[in-house]
């Protein structure tokens, strides 16, 4: 008999002989089995069944290997055994094997799957679905999932079936890398493999979880097969088809997101409420609102619920839309439809109620409220959104003040009624509301307060409380307010109530009574510092006071502490200085606004520095340099302009103050009453009585603005006086009179002879009418005088010529310049060259002013830049923009807002956005104007009414060159509701008045739409040439021949002006194109007569096409045509691609007499449009855009083939024209055909 040491021997050598490659672990295993063996006891002498393990052992083959895979849990011992078979040459295993291992890897060694299936693959096995999905479900089972290893044996070797692509796309999801997934829809494409569900779901999840442009691909494709009908609609899985919009909507691709919806309808599967909030909600996040109104839409259709959250943001997007108003009835109309659902809840209230004040349209927010309170008392945030609306209201003027408080307090004793408590803060508007509303009010709400203890130890409850009092002249009731806070047994008020008293005190007059209030709250604070609020009261309460010493103090304080000075109370303390004549304080406080950017662009501080410094004439000085330094930043407010004005009348210098005015003119701010006092002040200083009656009569003309206050009436009454104008002088003193002026206030005073910066007043003001036959009368008074050596008046009739476009004048006046020594002259210079600029000649402007570089204002190259822009010279100004950069000039806001305008006028909207982008001064008006206009020309709404709001938030009040620009955009796109909000928002919130400018827009939208009788309407009895000339376009374009006739005789009726003469050449055209487009050619022929007896010629159209390098220009059958047979090639190509495309000439725009239709259809096909684009398709590489203007407006015949054009070559080109810009793609135009 054996001994059991031996046997356990013997096991060890069988180990060794039968595992001569194991590993080392192995042996120590065995080396274990033996000494287990030894030190037991010995046992009975019959043995134990062998394990599966030992069996093979044993006697090693495939099947005792397979069984042990299947019954040793072993990890280690598994694959030993597998080692051992696949290096046993004698074994040769099959699939069962590999699929046995892999098993076992699933459950005990996932990581080892892919060198089980490698070795499967060098021994030459066959893989089928089953052995691969098993591999799969192994590297499934590690973690992380074995994603690479899967992915690259099915390249290797995977079966392209069903099971296999579902499986190895599930792992790629697992491990969180969707993307090799991606590529399997193209195996099972090609595969012909059947789209199973579980298929279909894992390739739309991987879509989803990828979050990449090829996610959204494969995405697209799988909505096609589904379109197609190669894969299924599975109707009950509708997170395929969520998962399939969230790929595409990762890639900003929503209108494919949208088109999943039809898609499914299509192939019978209705979207579920879950669908379409998934889609709805993510366009609304990504500002879609168009689509996601689209999709509300047929949610609403299909009657598929809403939820309240998503309906909330879809109002919340909507009040910030272009058409807000629009969009919000919509989402009303559908709240009305379901009120259980969305009016009866707070959330959907709250959201409708806010939004509908967020447009202005009370009403309707009054409704939604009225609606919600008729269910059930609502819940406080209802109330609140309510009374906030009626309070914004309150402050924003959308209706009399008095009419939206009174309803606020109204809310407000409905939710005391019901028993809703109230929010501080809301409490708190609502008090400040009724600031100088009505003292009653105040009382009951500081009733309602007193009873809620908590409101009244708010502190800025209590300090709305102490102002709202002292603004109804409450001022002991806002002491008493006040002193009950103060209470012994109280916590010490802040420093809000404190200030709130303090600057009652101030606006009271009671200064002592605010200084011991001061004195009071500096005892009772436990910090040695003040806050902003503080300070700010403080200062404005000693400068008020005339207590310069403690004002500068505390000042000097701040100044330490590194507190932002509020401008207003700079602008009081510097009031404070120059009424005690403290010279030193300031020049300290000048020197501390002059360190802090912002308040040297405060105007309130800029125009109390120049007040100040204008007392004395060698103070002067620094007032022009703050004024200076306050211009260079861009356009300030009138209050600043005004005090300019009145610091050079107050010293004689009535030329410097109409500079002042005529640049404040420039830059488009409006005047007002002191404005005209400030001028009529100057005139008098100097007796230029003729010039302050053109004064008055241009404020009365051009902004209603007649002399009104005391100052002003005695101020142009002396000035009538002293001229001898005693009709003029008797009925002001009457209207004075009536007016209740006492007589004692009257004062007569002689006039002083004209001198010659008088009389170049005088100049300028013809030259802004551009009389030129006034001009030169006075030209000749000039030179009889011997005014003509002085540079004031040598620039005023230079400037005056070039606003008359004289250029031969202007040439005049240069020569003059010359002669007598001006030229060294800044304001000559800058004249000649702004001369030359508006009389079409840059190439002069721009010499002069490189030669006079040393004395020129650098914004003087606005003029030349602007006139290369109206001339589309765009390799000069890309030029000139190179030397503006080298020579640091793009740092003055004037230059880079004519680049900005310059650009646009030349299609490069592009260049014009990066030079906004990039300015390096800070923006004034005019700039934002420059580019609000550039986008208005080429129909961006959008972006025009989003730098508007960019405007608004940087601080800059809009002027009515603003509003052209926003009315002119609307004219562009057709959008007349949104034209009349802007008109109605710049005449309340901005009080600018609607003048001509503005009327033609709205006059040019009514006619767009068709509404001929509105547009006539509109007009009324003006005289304004443009707007008949604009109705009398839509005649054409509506064919309203007989209006077109009535409005033509209008125009030809109207008095006689420059501005009525340039435009009637065009207006005979027009009347012969609508004749020639209904047959009328004797009308035609009539027309033309009358021109050539009136001396009017047509101007011949132009179009200039801008090349990089150069502009080429062409006119109708141009020479070039005859002398170039590479145009007339690339013409005769264009034309046989327009003809093969259905083109055919429009003989209807022929407005003279040819001898047949074939000259005529040649004549229509040689336009200067059309051999400018043909001479471009040969010049520019294929794709490239093709930019040209036109001097005249767009023929409809060039219209309709340049759209083709654009079509057949895959090219944008743009063209301006007289009225607007044309941007050609795709066969479509940006003018919607209406131009």
């Amino acid at each position: 008999m054996t001994s059991p040491g031996r046997r356990a021997r013997a096991t060890a050598a069988q180990l060794q002989r039968l595992l001569p490659h194991a590993a080392t672990g192995w042996w120590h295993r065995a080396t274990w089995a033996r000494r287990r063996l030894v030190s037991s006891r010995p046992g009975p002498r019959h043995q134990a069944p062998l394990s599966a393990y030992q069996a093979f052992l044993r006697s090693p083959s495939v099947p005792l290997a397979v069984r042990a895979l299947k019954h040793d849990a072993d990890p280690q011992a598994g694959w030993d055994v597998f080692q051992h078979v696949v290096s046993s040459p004698a074994l040769a295993p099959r699939i069962p094997f590999f699929q046995a291992m892999l098993m076992f890897c699933r459950r005990r060694l996932p990581g080892k799957a892919p060198d089980v299936l490698r070795a499967a693959l060098d021994r030459g096995v066959a893989v089928n679905d089953t052995l691969f999905c098993t591999f799969v479900g192994a590297c499934r089972a590690a973690d992380p999932p074995l994603c690479q290893d899967v992915v690259d044996l099915y390249a290797r070797c995977g079966p392209r079936s069903h099971n296999v692509i579902a499986s190895v796309a599930n792992v790629c999801r697992l491990a969180k890398q969707p993307g090799p997934a991606l590529g399997l829809l193209q195996d099972a494409v090609d595969g012909d493999v059947e789209f199973g569900e579980v298929l279909t779901s894992v390739l739309s999840a991987c879509c989803a979880d990828a979050r990449s442009a090829a996610g959204a691909d494969v995405a697209q494709r799988l909505v096609d097969l589904v379109r197609s009908g190669r894969i299924p609609a599975y109707a009950h899985n509708q997170a395929i088809f969520g998962n399939l919009i969230k790929a595409l909507l990762s890639q900003a691709r929503f209108d494919a997101a949208v088109d999943v919806t039809s898609v499914m309808e299509g192939v019978g599967v209705a979207p579920s409420s879950v669908t379409y909030t998934l889609l709805l909600s993510s366009l609304i996040r990504a500002a879609q609102l168009s689509l996601a109104m689209s999709v509300f839409e047929r949610m609403a259709g299909r009657r598929v619920a809403v939820g309240v959250p998503v309906f909330a943001s879809l109002v919340a997007a909507c009040k910030r839309a272009d058409d807000a108003r629009r969009h919000l009835a919509v989402l009303y109309d559908h709240a009305l439809a379901n009120p259980a659902l969305l009016l009866h809840d707070d959330f959907a209230a709250c959201s409708l109620i806010s939004a509908f004040d967020a447009v202005g349209h009370l009403a309707t927010a009054e409704a939604v409220f009225a609606r919600r309170c008729a269910a059930s008392v609502p819940d406080a945030p209802v109330f609140m959104a309510m009374m906030t609306a009626y309070v914004r209201h309150s402050r924003s003027g959308g209706r009399p003040a008095g009419d939206v408080v009174g309803k606020a307090l109204s809310v407000f004793a409905s939710m005391v009624e019901h028993g809703v408590p109230v929010d501080g803060r809301a409490f708190t508007a609502l008090v400040s509301a009724c600031r100088g509303y009505s003292l009653p009010a105040v009382q009951r709400l500081h009733d309602y307060a007193t009873g809620s203890p908590a409101l009244l130890d708010d502190d800025f409850v209590v300090s709305a409380f102490i102002s709202a009092y002292a603004d109804c002249d409450a001022i002991v009731a806002a002491e008493q307010t006040f002193q009950a806070r103060c209470a012994s047994g109280r916590p010490a008020p802040g420093e809000c109530v404190f200030s709130a008293m303090v600057a009652a005190y101030t606006r009271h007059g009671m200064f002592d009574e605010g200084m011991r209030a001061f004195e009071a709250f500096r005892a009772s604070s436990s910090s040695s510092s003040l806050s902003v609020e503080a300070h700010t009261t403080a200062l404005s309460l000693f400068s008020k006071a005339g207590r310069i010493a403690q004002a500068m103090s505390v000042f000097e304080t701040a100044l330490r502490q590194g507190v932002r000075v509020d401008g207003r109370v700079v602008a009081e303390l510097v009031t404070a200085c120059r009424r005690g004549s403290c010279r030193a304080s300031l020049d300290q406080v000048h020197r501390h606004a002059s360190d802090r950017a912002y308040l040297m662009q405060d105007d309130r501080v800029v125009s109390a520095l120049i007040a100040a410094y204008s007392c004395t004439v060698e103070s002067l000085a620094v007032a022009e340099q703050v004024f200076a330094r306050r211009r260079a930043v861009g356009a300030p407010g009138v209050v600043v302009f005004n005090a300019m004005i009145s610091a050079y009348g107050g010293h004689g210098r009535l030329a410097n103050a109409t500079a002042v005015f005529d640049d404040l003119k420039g830059v488009g701010v409006p005047p007002n009453d002191v404005t005209l006092c400030s001028l009529l002040s100057a005139c008098n200083q100097v007796g230029a009585v003729r010039l302050a009656m053109s004064i008055v009569d241009e404020f009365e003309r051009a902004w209603r603005i007649p002399p009104r206050s005391l100052e002003t009436c005695t101020t142009l009454l002396s000035l009538y006086s002293r001229g001898d104008c005693l009709a003029e002088a008797f009925a002001l003193l009457d209207a004075m009179v009536q007016s209740g002026t006492p007589i004692e206030t009257l004062v007569f005073c002689g006039l002083a002879d004209a001198a010659p910066p008088a009389f170049a007043c005088v100049v300028a003001a013809y030259g802004r009418l551009s009389l030129a036959a006034d001009l030169r009368r006075l030209h000749r008074v000039a030179e009889s005088k011997a005014f003509l050596s002085d540079a004031f008046v040598v620039s005023a009739l230079a400037a005056s010529y070039g606003r008359c476009a004289d250029w031969a004048s202007v040439r005049a006046m240069h020569d003059v310049a010359r002669r007598h020594g001006l030229m060294g002259d800044g304001g000559v210079v800058n004249a000649l060259i702004s001369a030359y600029g508006q009389c079409g000649d840059p190439g002069t402007a721009e010499r002069l002013f490189v030669e006079g570089r040393s004395t020129a204002d650098p914004s003087a190259l606005s003029t030349v830049v602007a006139a290369y822009g109206r001339l589309s010279q765009l390799a000069d100004l890309r030029r000139l923009h190179q030397v503006a950069a080298e020579e640091s000039l793009l740092a003055q806001v004037a230059v880079v807002s004519a680049f900005i305008s310059s650009y646009a006028q030349c299609g490069q909207l592009a260049e014009s956005e990066r030079l906004f982008r990039d300015l390096a001064a800070t923006p004034d008006t005019s700039t934002f104007n420059a580019m609000i206009a550039a986008y208005s020309h080429h129909a961006r709404l959008t972006s025009a009414l989003d730098t508007y709001e960019r405007l608004q938030r940087a601080g800059l009040k809009p002027n009515d060159v603003t509003l052209v620009s926003l009315l002119t955009a609307c004219s562009h796109v057709g959008d007349l509701q949104r034209a009349l909000a802007i008109t109605a928002e710049f005449t309340t919130a901005w009080g600018i008045r609607v003048d001509a400018r503005h009327t033609n827009c709205l006059v040019d939208l009514h006619a767009r739409m068709g509404n001929l009788d509105e547009a006539e309407r509109f007009i009324g009895d003006a005289s304004d040439v443009t707007s008949w000339m604009t109705v009398l376009g839509a005649c054409r374009k509506h064919d309203d021949l007989a209006r077109a006739e009535r409005v033509f005789a209008t125009i030809l009726s109207l008095p006689d002006s420059p501005d009525v003469l340039s435009h009637l050449p065009a207006a005979y055209v027009l009347m012969s194109n609508v004749y020639a487009a209904n047959g009328r050619l004797a009308d035609v022929q009539r027309l033309r007569r009358a021109m050539r007896a009136r001396g009017l010629t047509k101007v011949p159209g132009q179009t200039s096409l801008l090349l990089p390098d150069r502009t080429v220009r062409f006119v109708c059958d141009d020479d070039r045509y005859r002398s170039d047979a590479g145009l007339r090639d690339a013409h005769g190509r264009m034309l046989e691609d327009l003809r093969a495309s259905g083109y055919t000439p429009d003989l209807g725009v022929v407005t003279r007499r040819t001898s047949s239709a074939d000259e005529a259809r040649a004549s229509v096909c040689r336009h200067s449009e059309k051999l400018a684009i043909a001479y471009a398709l040969a010049a520019l590489a294929p794709g490239e855009p093709i930019y040209a203007t036109n001097n005249l407006r767009v023929c409809p015949d060039c219209h309709e083939a340049t759209k083709r054009v654009s079509a057949l070559y895959a090219r944008d080109i743009y063209i301006r024209d007289a009225n607007r810009h044309h941007h050609f793609r795709d066969g479509h135009c940006s003018c919607g055909d209406y131009w």
